[in-house]
């Protein structure tokens, strides 16, 4: 990897999310390209002097948003980098899916704010997520 991540330990964001923020900012600006190799989980958490759960939650992070897979034997590998939802768009689909929550359906709070947060993540429209959602026995 020729780029580099750097932790602030001070810092109020959690270390996995600093490790996140970078490796999807060195991914969107095209210093890590697709086809590049991440570094071993336990390497980098060497390196960053970090637990290897830390740099595996930020992997598993990335590879939720779609910039990377990993593959046993093979390692996490960059993914075409996807382009990123303003916030407007954002809000826009979360919002959306809210509406189309029935009233008086049995989903909580938590779920509501749970499959918007998946979508949002996701980049889904919220009409793939509500029919998913369907699928899956939740109305």
């Amino acid at each position: 990897m020729s780029v580099s991540v750097t932790l602030d330990m001070t810092a109020a964001t959690p270390p996995y999310e600093q490790v996140r923020a970078q490796l999807a900012g060195h991914i969107r600006a095209g210093a890590l390209r697709q086809g590049d190799k991440l570094p071993v989980v336990r390497a980098l958490a060497a390196d960053l002097g970090v637990a290897t759960n830390t740099v595996a939650r930020a992997y598993r992070e990335l590879e939720a948003g779609g910039l990377v897979t990993t593959r046993r034997r093979v390692g996490t590998i960059v993914q075409a980098a996807a382009s990123p939802a303003g916030p407007e768009l954002r809000r826009e689909r979360s919002h959306s899916w809210r509406r189309r929550v029935p009233p008086g359906s049995p989903t909580t709070p938590s779920s509501t704010w749970c499959a918007a947060r998946c979508s949002v993540r996701a980049g889904t429209d919220s009409v793939v997520l509500s029919d998913s959602l369907a699928k899956s026995g939740v109305p």
